[in-house]
């Protein structure tokens, strides 16, 4: 049998917290500069370019601080494929707080497989971790309508969760850090965010992997500094364990696909953000 390949996103992250240029973009992400949909796309759908939506992010004093885009296992399909663009507005409403800063997440495909989705997103400059916060938050699909209507509506929905739905998202993380959790609570925070990566599988790694931490400053008890230790280990993967069905030697591998890392990111959010209800 053959090896099957693993098609990883491609991804890059600013350093020294500079934005990135258009020339960095492009060299990771060519989807958000594709010039029209994908060849099997009927009529029906409305083809706005993701460079439209960025350039007038841009124009409105967004800054592109990280970029990725899905592998596709077929070259011709990379000009469409997933993409997700993380911005900030320096004078939005949400300021950073505790070394994090509030990110609006955008997510695109030009073949099909995504809508317009705006999010909010934190990101933590102690471990170059980004975030995305859960469903309940901060969130909102755009249609592909079409030219100005699409455009506009994503620029009306980056402005609404910069300024309106981000700061209440960033309080809720200093909720977070003032919430102690017990052993119990952690391992059981462990457990269930081991289960949102295998939702169908049974895991080869113990859940108390996930609680390992990577920097001292990672030591906390708190729910906010627990769920950024779980966070980075789930979706970065590298814990050791042994697979169940041949009992040979395992690594956990780093959450591939965008859409897969995104829809894990949202879901960690709600149960941690579960642990503030239950307090």
């Amino acid at each position: 049998m053959s090896a099957v390949k693993i098609a990883r996103p491609r991804v890059l992250r600013s350093r020294n917290d500079r934005p990135l240029t258009l020339d960095e973009i492009r060299g990771v992400a060519p989807a958000v500069f594709s010039t029209h949909k994908a060849l099997h796309m009927s009529e029906n759908y409305a083809y706005v370019p993701t460079f439209q939506i960025l350039e007038t992010l841009l124009a409105e004093g967004f800054q592109c601080h990280e970029v990725a885009q899905s592998q596709p296992y077929k070259k011709d399909r990379a000009p469409y494929v997933k993409h997700m663009l993380r911005l900030r507005y320096p004078t939005g409403e949400a300021p950073a707080i505790g070394g994090l800063a509030p990110e609006l997440v955008l997510v695109n495909a030009h073949n099909g497989t995504s809508q317009y989705y705006l999010m909010g997103g934190i990101y933590r400059f102690i471990c170059a971790n980004g975030m995305v916060v859960g469903d309940t938050f901060a969130s909102m699909a755009v249609r592909h309508s079409g030219g100005d209507i699409t455009r506009n509506r994503v620029l009306e929905g980056s402005y609404e969760i910069i300024n309106e739905q981000l700061p209440a998202v960033m309080g809720q993380v200093v909720n977070m850090q003032g919430r102690i959790l017990t052993g119990i609570e952690r391992e059981e925070m462990a457990t269930r965010a081991l289960a949102l990566r295998y939702p169908n599988t049974i895991p080869s790694f113990a859940a108390a992997d996930l609680l390992r931490t990577r920097r001292p400053q990672d030591e906390g008890q708190d729910l906010w500094t627990t769920f950024n230790v779980i966070q980075e280990n789930v979706t970065q993967g590298g814990s050791h364990g042994r697979s169940t069905m041949f009992a040979q030697r395992t690594t956990m591998r780093a959450v591939e696909r965008v859409d897969a890392l995104v829809g894990l990111n949202r879901k960690l959010w709600d149960v941690a953000a579960g642990y503030l209800q239950a307090a």
